[in-house]
């Protein structure tokens, strides 16, 4: 096998993507560069680096490289591999959850809009990451009614007749042939603008669709797109105006304290807040904002179908030339980067800032164990009760037993661990056997398992 020299003079003057490892081959960082050859050879040369470079490359053993075709294709390998790998020495996104996205499939005849928390370089157009689940779901459901897009899973074909969404108005059948191609092209293109925030745009275009409807004496689609126009100014009545009419522009502020960080994100369309999300990472300590912003924005925008013209920073991103040039690879236009000093968009970002700043503190760890303390000091537990699992029992007069399990850890409910028990043993009504053979039944399974016991048991 070479050695970490010989594989350095043998890197590629090309764009890829370099992984370090440690003395376990443990991928311990991943990286993106231009020249692969000219990036991973600058650790290694004499310098002053920060604390957190100078305690990586003490402890680079070996090295990998994989070269991409374009620099745009590096962007997304790393991205995709940092999720993978969660690397010691990249910034990282603190719970590594896949966050959903609305997706519409335009590469199918007839696309669906649906939620994915797996997007692909597959054609189609991704919306997101929503932080707030519900939100998305709730966003979903306003679309289905406003723009009924067939919802059948299975791949597009011809039926003899049309589903239940046809009859309740929420899907316009082109199974039956109820809606021609070009019409349902126009609900399409709908959706993408709703989601992109272009109201205007969006209402402009419906109002023609519902005078033509109306000409051609289709009072009914008329009447429906009329409901549509309504509940879209409805909505955009509701958001707060900005001082910057007509403009598209991400905020992007940042907090940060000791090893964590809250980036907040406000999302503006056509001069009004839309929306805003925020997200936690795990952070170096003294780690550069420029640096925090970098690798958020490469991750956030690593699979958004629509990248404003303008994202207004606290300070200057690093990396800023790549990712500007990666932005017009992916978008066809230009995408600027913009530090206000004064003015309502510094304004605006001050108030993002502080924030970002609130929610990071709500999120600290002593902040959080702060009612599992009260709970302890309550029950007199000898320990933090960070897992918690409650019981219980139901029946139908005796017959139909069932017991439940939940489960909370650091004080949120796990639900992919709640279980369901079917009463083997015990006839009649009888609560206490029935707790007694589902917590002897959990915990035998926990203890040949070897898995985490609770701190605190909760039984009803």
């Amino acid at each position: 096998a070479l050695d970490l020299r010989e594989k350095l003079k043998l890197l590629p003057d090309k764009p890829g993507v370099y992984l370090f490892k440690n003395k376990k081959g443990k991928i311990i960082y991943v990286g993106k560069a231009i020249s692969l050859r000219k990036r991973v050879r600058s650790y290694f040369q004499r310098g002053v680096f920060s604390p957190r470079i100078g305690s990586l490359v003490s402890r680079i053993q070996d090295l990998e490289w994989i070269v991409t075709e374009s620099e745009a294709e590096a962007f997304l390998l790393e991205s995709n591999l940092i999720k993978h790998h969660h690397p010691r020495y990249n910034i990282r996104f603190r719970d590594d959850k896949s966050y959903p996205y609305i997706k519409i499939s335009t590469n199918e005849d007839f696309p669906r809009v649906f939620l994915t928390r797996n997007p692909k370089r597959d054609g189609c157009q991704y919306f997101g990451p929503y932080t707030n689940v519900k939100a998305a779901k709730k966003t979903l459901r306003l679309i289905h009614r406003l723009f009924p897009l067939r919802r059948c899973k299975d791949k597009f074909k011809n039926r003899l007749s049309p589903c239940l969404n046809f009859y309740i108005g929420e899907c316009s059948a082109p199974c039956v042939g109820r809606i021609t191609k070009d019409e349902y092209s126009s609900l399409v293109k709908g959706v993408s603008l709703f989601l992109q925030g272009h109201y205007k745009t969006l209402v402009s275009s419906l109002k023609e669709q519902m005078l033509k409807a109306s000409k051609e004496q289709e009072f009914e689609r008329a009447a429906k797109i009329r409901d549509a126009i309504l509940a879209i100014e409805k909505m955009s009545q509701t958001q707060r105006v900005t001082s910057f009419p007509g403009e598209d522009i991400d905020l992007i502020a940042v907090a940060q304290k000791g090893r964590q960080a809250c980036v907040l994100v406000f999302i503006i369309r056509e001069g009004k807040v839309i929306d805003k999300n925020h997200f936690l990472l795990n952070i170096d300590v003294e780690e550069r904002q420029g640096n925090i912003l970098s690798y958020f924005v490469k991750q956030y925008y690593a699979t958004a179908s629509f990248i404003p013209s303008q994202i207004i920073v606290p300070e200057e991103v690093e990396e800023k030339e790549e990712i500007v040039s990666w932005f017009f690879h992916k978008t066809g236009k230009k995408v600027e980067f913009v530090v206000p000093k004064r003015g309502d968009k510094a304004k605006l970002l001050k108030l993002a800032s502080e924030n970002a700043a609130l929610i990071l503190e709500q999120n600290q760890p002593e902040k959080k164990e702060q009612p599992l303390l009260e709970l302890k000091n309550y029950l007199d537990l000898p320990q933090l009760p960070f897992r918690i699992e409650g019981f219980d029992i139901s029946n139908i007069a005796g017959s139909e037993a069932v017991g439940s399990l939940v489960v909370f850890e650091d004080g949120k409910p796990k639900k992919s661990e709640y279980r369901k028990f079917k009463i083997k043993s015990v006839n009649g009504i009888d609560d206490f056997a029935m707790l007694k053979e589902i917590i002897s039944r959990r915990y035998k399974r926990v203890l040949e398992e070897k898995k985490e016991l609770p701190q605190l048991i909760l039984v009803d």
